[in-house]
């Protein structure tokens, strides 16, 4: 039997606004680039914290590139096209089925298909800064990423390969409400996304699917800086709770061991458009609750950087 740790799916290992709290946009390219990267540190049963007698450990680290491509205004919808490739690298201390591995991984991971648009969009135009915006997403990831990387014969397991060794697909809903505009010049806005994942279409490599993920988050967004003339230099500060759970694997049909969980996470959130072109982005997501089936390595806290630059 393999021991396997709960590895929370961020919505950041889709690239900058392919499933994200930016507004869409319509006409131009959008080259980008992320860094994610997550601490594993300490063993869970159920909900409760467990001895780690085995100084287990997983530190992963994906670089994401990619290209969003915005068509045309006399296409309607604000439809957004995606494309990026991560790479990945894991440093890790498990236990497995053959006893407590110790390696390092790296590769190129799954690539990324994104298209997004937008059905609604209303502004009263009654100078508040109200507004509503309703987009939907959908995703497919290909299995380009290796799943079969063996240490002296032995196979890593399946969950610290840097490919998940089958197709992805990925719906969410992005709604963005503006709630109006501060005294101080500031405004406020609340975003809710609804991500669901079905991790492995038809049946992944060896007959092994990692189990599905539901995702819902709710940030609120302070804007603190907008010079003029608009659009000038833009920062908005913010902070959101997360509810996210994952199903059990299947192992050959079977269920496998020691997988699936549930989390409630904060997230703290940073954007800043420097220029109308650039923005950057940082992120982090801390668990305030999680529960996990059997018991687990889990994730103590990961973080999130990128930067994308509009032509």
């Amino acid at each position: 039997m393999v021991l396997i740790f709960a590895a929370p799916l961020c919505a950041e290992d889709y690239g900058l606004e392919v499933i994200g709290l930016e507004p869409l946009f319509a006409g131009g390219i959008q080259p980008f680039f992320g860094t994610n990267h997550s601490l594993s540190f300490s063993r869970q049963r159920g909900s409760r914290r467990a001895h780690n007698d085995d100084f287990e450990y997983d530190f992963a680290h994906r670089a994401t590139a990619g290209l969003h491509y915005g068509l045309p205004r006399d296409i309607p919808g604000d439809l957004t096209l995606s494309f990026f490739a991560p790479l990945v690298y894991r440093d890790f201390r498990v236990r497995t089925g053959y006893g407590v591995v110790g390696d390092q991984v790296g590769g190129l991971g799954d690539l990324g298909l994104f298209m997004r648009g937008r059905y609604l969009w209303f502004v009263p135009g009654d100078g508040t800064e109200r507004s509503i915006s309703l987009s939907a997403s959908v995703g497919v990831e290909l299995p380009t990423g290796a799943s079969g990387l063996e240490r002296d014969g032995i196979r890593i397991p399946r969950e610290l390969q840097p490919g998940r060794g089958a197709a992805s697909l990925t719906f969410a809903h992005i709604a963005l409400f503006g709630l109006g505009k501060l005294g101080y010049g500031g405004r406020l806005d609340l975003a809710s996304v609804t991500l669901v994942r079905h991790n492995s279409v038809g049946v992944g490599g060896d007959g092994y699917d990692f189990g599905d993920v539901f995702r819902q988050e709710f940030v609120f967004k302070l804007r603190v800086i907008q010079e003029k003339p608009y659009p000038g230099n833009t920062m908005f500060v913010g902070a959101g709770l997360i509810y996210e759970a994952q199903g059990a694997d299947r192992d050959n049909g079977r269920t496998a061991h020691d997988t699936g969980w549930r989390q409630i996470a904060i997230k703290p959130w940073f954007s800043w458009h420097p220029r109308p072109q650039d923005i950057i982005q940082v992120e982090a997501e801390i668990a305030l609750w999680r529960d996990v089936n059997g018991s687990q390595l889990v994730e103590g806290v990961s973080f999130f950087v990128s930067y994308g630059r509009r032509f």
